[in-house]
């Protein structure tokens, strides 16, 4: 399977993990639980590896017995992605990869590392889409689905993966921007990193993010991801908020994402929405913690982010049908 981008040299690292069912809810916490498997059972001299020149990806073949992606989650960042991502892994009949990055890896790679030269041609188009199909590998007989959760600013790159998957459903999961900023100020994002650097200001849509206070730089990255899911909206793009993750809304999620699947398979999915969902490693129980987020922040920050995301917001809840809406089951 495809594991990671060696931008320095070009290449694509890939890593056979067997018959390794994927649960983790992130692609790289997967990988890192498979080599420690592969260890504790002193097996670790059987991992096989190899790397392929990313210019001659174009011409592989890909195996007939790949699993085309059969879904896109995109999301605005904590706001339930990776909950979504383990519950549809519960499924033996599903493939779900969470925030795999080869996509991000090779889009920095095709871009040489600068977001303003970010316009993919169809030779760039058909890597990625050959690589993220790389991932539906079934490495158990009875898959028949795959789904994808890209990274949050995945987003900012969703009509290049239209190009690619032109019938295929896309989920964009949100929330409320007040609970998402006091959840990335309690436990630092990705892109956080990229303050003042040309990513950052592509991913904030800002000039210069280096003049911006760092909570001001997350209010910004918030916004134009928000921007940009309203101004993509497609046919096939479906909204949907933080508090639809329910198992009382799981048949009408799958619905959305072309997923069919017996009454054995959704009932052990439905358990997962019990656990915390960033508990690597560990299984910790899930209490709600709306309340308690959007009382972190201060009456000062509270105000910014009605002033700068509120009307985005609304726009979201208004674009967004029952029964995915903030309402819950």
């Amino acid at each position: 399977m495809p594991a990671k981008i060696d931008r320095e040299r070009a290449e694509l690292c890939c890593l056979d993990m067997g018959k390794y069912h994927i649960f983790e809810g992130r692609y790289r916490t997967a990988k890192e639980a498979y080599r420690t498997l592969m260890q504790v059972t002193a097996r670790g001299s059987d991992i096989f590896e190899c790397r392929i020149r990313i210019g001659d990806i174009p011409d592989l073949e890909l195996g007939p017995d790949l699993i085309a992606p059969s879904a896109f989650i995109f999301h605005l960042s904590r706001c339930g992605s990776t909950l979504l991502s383990k519950v549809l892994a519960r499924s033996r009949r599903t493939i779900s990869i969470g925030e795999p990055g080869l996509e991000i890896g090779l889009w920095r790679h095709f871009a040489q590392d600068d977001p303003a030269r970010f316009t993919p041609d169809p030779s760039q188009l058909e890597t990625v889409k050959k690589v993220l199909t790389a991932l539906g590998r079934p490495r158990l007989p009875g898959y028949q689905y795959h789904v994808i959760k890209s990274t949050s600013v995945g987003t900012l790159m969703i009509e290049a993966f239209r190009d690619m998957f032109p019938d295929t459903p896309f989920l964009y999961i949100y929330r409320d921007p007040r609970e998402i900023l006091a959840s990335q100020l309690e436990r630092k994002i990705g892109y956080a990193d990229y303050q003042g650097t040309t990513w950052g200001n592509f991913i904030a849509n800002h000039a210069d993010t280096a003049a911006l206070s760092y909570e001001d730089y997350l209010i910004a990255c918030l916004g134009a991801n928000m921007q940009h899911a309203l101004e993509f909206s497609d046919e096939k793009t479906y909204f949907l908020h933080h508090a639809s993750l329910t198992p009382e809304r799981l048949d009408a999620i799958l619905t959305l994402m072309e997923i069919d699947l017996p009454g054995e398979d959704i009932a052990e999915m439905s358990k997962e929405f019990g656990y915390y969902s960033k508990g690597f490693g560990q299984r910790k129980r899930f209490a709600g913690d709306q309340e308690r987020k959007r009382k972190q922040l201060d009456y000062d920050l509270t105000a910014r982010v009605k002033t700068e995301l509120g009307d985005l917001y609304q726009q979201l809840l208004a674009a967004t049908p029952p029964p995915f809406g903030l309402d819950k089951a």
